[in-house]
């Protein structure tokens, strides 16, 4: 990311200092929660260093140049999704001039979903 928003990443327990090494902050007590949540203010944290072999689901703020996401990596797989900072609603394309969203992006959305709730239940945030 090329200018600064909040970004905000759960993680196992015993990833944190991977986050750490790149300017993350830890939030919680991850022995008391059973998984670690790390928050990079600045959002100077290059995407390019993040952990390519370890599951997390996260969210940044929109910057100059891009929207606010959420996103994942199930550990082999990086993906992300729009989603608004206030409302918490997903983003869905809508050709110009309709009202009906395109359903392979309805599709799309849910298999993101999905996949991002296997990893949330792979790290310890939910059951």
């Amino acid at each position: 990311m090329s200018d600064r928003c909040h970004i905000s990443i759960y993680c196992e327990s015993d990833d944190v200092e991977a986050f750490e090494k790149i300017g993350f902050v830890l939030q919680n007590d991850p022995k008391k929660d059973g998984f670690a949540h790390v928050v990079e203010e600045e959002g100077i944290a290059d995407e390019s260093n993040w952990p390519r072999s370890l599951p997390y689901v996260g969210f940044h703020g929109s910057g100059r140049e891009y929207d606010s996401h959420e996103f994942f990596f199930d550990g082999m797989k990086y993906r992300d999704w729009p989603k608004s900072e206030n409302s918490g609603r997903y983003g869905i394309f809508v050709e110009k001039g309709s009202i009906t969203p395109n359903f392979r992006e309805l599709f799309d959305l849910h298999t993101f979903l999905q996949e991002k709730e296997e990893v949330e239940k792979r790290i310890g945030l939910k059951d």
